[in-house]
């Protein structure tokens, strides 16, 4: 989660290896 406010390019890494994240957000 920090990351993806550090830098939006970490949000898609984070998204794609992550899908759960997204569905939170």
């Amino acid at each position: 989660m920090e990351t993806e406010k550090i830098t939006g390019k970490g949000s898609l890494d984070i998204a794609c290896s992550f899908p759960v994240i997204r569905v939170g957000l």
